[in-house]
């Protein structure tokens, strides 16, 4: 069996609507964007340690962070998980890959003090702008979390907002614009401050 038809194959039978949206788009990206273009068309038995090791040091190599070197890793070992399961295979050749660690650029973040003028200007463009990005800074929310929110979600007498859901800004379909959480942890319930509130 072709490494690409397989797959695909598992995409359809053991992903596609048995996870959940965000994760299912990941293993697609995953498949189509970065094993099937590098392995091309080789067999699925033919894929060994050494091959998937170098794989994953050229991903490196390219630019990629080290967290999307792991997720690229996650479906490739899920799929050849499978592969074993379903005695395609007898060993599982990306176990004991090793993924090192590259060197992380420092992030910098808004100081303090220009919490307020920026704030500010936001709300003189618009109203909207103003309430999100001040929502970002209260909660500590994800954008695709903030960007989310809908009244029902508010509890007014509690002062907290549910979060069940994130926004996709770029989904490919119109029906997969409102997704789950990035993970089932994610799914809270967070108290805002009386000011924020009154705000909203």
């Amino acid at each position: 069996m072709g490494l690409a038809n397989y797959l695909r194959t598992w995409l359809e039978e053991y992903v596609e609507g048995k996870l959940r949206k965000n994760t299912t788009r990941t293993y697609r990206y995953v498949v189509e964007r970065h094993a099937i273009p590098y392995f091309g068309n080789i067999d699925l038995k033919d894929l060994k340690p050494l091959m998937y090791q170098k794989f994953i040091n050229d991903k490196l190599e390219s630019g990629l962070s080290t967290e999307t070197a792991k997720r690229i890793h996650n479906t490739m070992n899920q799929a050849y998980k499978r592969a074993v399961i379903n005695n395609y295979i007898e060993k599982n050749p990306c176990e004991g890959v090793k993924i090192v660690r590259r060197e992380v650029k420092q992030l910098k973040y808004l100081e303090p003090e220009f919490v307020t003028p920026f704030l500010q200007e936001a709300y003189r463009r618009s109203n909207i702008y103003g309430l999100f990005f001040e929502c970002l800074f209260e909660s500590g929310l994800r954008k695709g979390e903030a960007a989310s929110i809908q009244w029902s979600k508010i509890n007014w007498k509690e002062e907290t907002i549910s979060i069940d859901q994130t926004l996709d800004f770029q989904p490919d379909e119109d029906d997969e614009l409102f997704g789950d959480t990035k993970s089932y942890s994610s799914e809270r319930v967070i108290k805002i401050r009386k000011s924020y509130m009154m705000k909203l």
